[in-house]
C-alpha cells in the first residue's frame, strides 16, 4: 500500500490509511513478536490436519451492505490470510436479497482437496 501512498495518501480510504500508519509505528521487536505468535498459530492450526478437512465459516459478519461504499468487514478473511492456508468463500446464501457467502479453509498443501470439497458445496446448495 506505500506504493499508492507515494502516489498520493487521498486516492486510499480512511481504513487503509490507518493500518499504513499502524505499520510505519511498529518496532523491530513488535514485527519479530508478530513473527513468533504467527508461526505458534500455524502450528496449533496444523496439529488439526490429520483430525478435520478443514473449517468452514461465514465470510463477513453479515452480507454486504447496498450501496458501493463498501463490501463489508473482512475480519473472516483474517484466519487463513494468518495462517497462509487456501481458502474458498462460497456465495451460497443472502439476506434481505444480499449476498452472503460461506468461507471454507483447509491446510497446507491442502489445495486440490479443498477445491473438490468447495465444488461438492457448491453443487450441494446452488
Amino acid at each position: 500500500m506505500q506504493t499508492y501512498a507515494a502516489k498520493g495518501l487521498d486516492l486510499l480510504g480512511p481504513r487503509i490509511q490507518a493500518r499504513l500508519k499502524e505499520g510505519a509505528a511498529m518496532t523491530a521487536a513488535d514485527y519479530q513478536a508478530a513473527l513468533a505468535w504467527r508461526a505458534a498459530f500455524r502450528a496449533r492450526a496444523n496439529a488439526l490436519a490429520g483430525h478435520a478437512d478443514g473449517w468452514i465459516s461465514p465470510t463477513s459478519p453479515g452480507p454486504a451492505p447496498k450501496g458501493i461504499g463498501s463490501t463489508g468487514n473482512p475480519i473472516y478473511q483474517a484466519p487463513s490470510s494468518s495462517l497462509g492456508e487456501p481458502s474458498f468463500t462460497l456465495p451460497v446464501m443472502t439476506v434481505d436479497g444480499m449476498p452472503f457467502g460461506a468461507q471454507i479453509m483447509g491446510f497446507n498443501g491442502g489445495d486440490e482437496r479443498l477445491a473438490a470439497i468447495a465444488r461438492w458445496l457448491r453443487d450441494a446448495l446452488l
